[in-house]
């Protein structure tokens, strides 16, 4: 895996999500949670990665996403699954909407 890029998928005051991507393919998605000491992760892979490349992903999060916050920290856990997409693009409120109108006819 060459240096991946990260894609900002979204940001609140105190959170980030960002999918990670390895020249064109999305390879993982991290969650990022800021609190006042500690960065709490969760990183899902979609393909295996062994544990050498594991450890240069987080370094690579690290260096990229966590460290250039504006947000002191004295840890940074990050909890690693394994998983594959269902679903490309996020349910949202309209999907909901379209289920309802399908179930009403």
């Amino acid at each position: 895996m060459d240096s991946p890029r990260f894609e900002r998928v979204c940001r609140t005051s105190s959170s980030e999500a960002y999918l990670v991507v390895d020249g064109e393919e999305v390879i993982a998605r991290v969650d990022l949670h800021f609190t006042t000491s500690v960065v709490y992760g969760v990183l899902i892979v979609e393909r295996q990665l062994d544990s050498e490349e594991l450890a240069e992903l987080r370094r690579e999060i690290d260096d990229e996403l966590v460290q250039t916050a504006d947000v002191p920290r004295d840890d940074f856990l990050l909890a690693v699954y394994r998983g594959e997409p269902i679903r490309q693009e996020p349910f949202s409120d309209e999907d909901d909407l379209a289920d309802a109108t399908d179930d009403s006819r």
